[in-house]
Order: structure tokens, then sequence, then C-alpha cells
């Protein structure tokens, strides 16, 4: 069974209710390779797959489905990808957003914040 399903471009990737994380490259009949347990939401874009974990860690990985995971912050709520962006929305309602090689060694704990807000619906942008 599975809790997320995720497609983009030739990647499909799947979170089971169980948390592990599986990708697929190319054809659906392609074998799925394993990325990751202890995961809760699966992000794909281009060629960069994107988890945060159960624990509320941001990861990224570029290229090849077995290259290796990039930390990125912790205390995240939500972690999306567009083209060479990484952006996050952490606990505290601030979103990150970090530009550039996901192996860049500034991971988004030093990138720019673009919003802080106590609560939904008030804050302010940076």
């Amino acid at each position: 069974m599975f809790d997320q399903v995720v497609v983009a471009g030739d990647r499909i990737g799947v979170v089971t209710i169980g948390g592990s994380a599986h990708v697929k490259e190319g054809s659906v009949s392609a074998s799925w390779v394993d990325e990751n347990d202890g995961v809760a939401q699966l992000t794909l874009g281009g060629d960069r797959i994107g988890i945060r974990t159960t624990a509320g860690s941001a990861y990224v990985k570029e290229g090849s489905l077995s290259a290796a995971w990039v930390h990125e912050l912790d205390g995240v709520e939500q972690i999306a990808l567009d083209g060479d962006r990484v952006r996050v929305l952490n606990t505290a309602a601030q979103v990150y957003v970090k530009e550039g090689a996901a192996y860049t060694p500034r991971g988004c704990t030093r990138s720019t914040v673009l919003w802080r807000s106590s609560s939904p619906g008030t804050g302010s942008a940076s």
C-alpha cells in the first residue's frame, strides 16, 4: 500500500505506508530503486529527488537514483523542488529557498528566509 505517489518527467516515486521511498526511472516497467526509509514526503523535480523524513529533516539528491543524499535542513514541514531551487517550509512557518546545485556547501539553513509567519494568514515577506 502507498501513502504517496509522485510523477515527474520520466520518474515515478512512491512512499509506502511504512515510510519507505522508492523511485523508478525510464519505462514504467523499470525496476524500483529503494531510496530511503523513514520518509514522510517525497518530491521529484528534473534529476532531483527530495525527501522529508519522519524526523523532520530535508534531504536532496541530484543526478542518478543512486546519488548521495545532501542534508538541507532540520525542523521541516514540507519540501518542494523546482528547477535548481529547493524550497522548505519549517515548523516555525518560515520558508527557505536554496538556489543552485544540491551539492552547494551552503544548505537551506543559510539561505534566504522569504517569509515568516506566526499564524496562518499573517506574516511578512522578506
